[in-house]
């Protein structure tokens, strides 16, 4: 995530994904993106964030969950990356949420 003070550039990216959005979010992205490009965005990613996706998953689809085991192509895993952080980013233009409150960046009034 960037974040400049004079323009307020905010942008996601997959691996902001895991700390700022709340389970519920990350659980509408992860139902939004097919389960293998999830397993495959997923590779070579810390252990954590593996569960931390699984977990917020139905148990229907941590059943169908499989790794992607042994050597892949690096563009394969970029690819799917992309395709959750544009299926983040969609969710984002629909109003499910807004970057800057995830972020705490929104406006306050008191």
């Amino acid at each position: 995530i960037r974040n400049s003070s004079n323009n307020s550039f905010l942008e996601i990216t997959f691996k902001s994904i895991f700390e700022i959005f709340p389970d519920n979010l990350l659980r509408d992205l992860m139902n939004a993106v097919d389960l293998d490009a999830v397993a495959m965005a997923l590779k070579g990613m810390d252990q954590a964030i593996t569960d931390k996706v699984l977990g917020v998953l139905p148990k229907k689809k941590q059943a169908m969950f499989e790794p992607v085991e042994g050597a892949v192509p690096k563009r394969d895993v970029d690819t799917a990356r992309k395709n959750v952080v544009s299926s983040a980013k969609q969710m984002e233009k629909d109003g499910a949420f807004k970057l800057e409150d995830l972020l705490g960046g929104g406006d306050t009034v008191e």
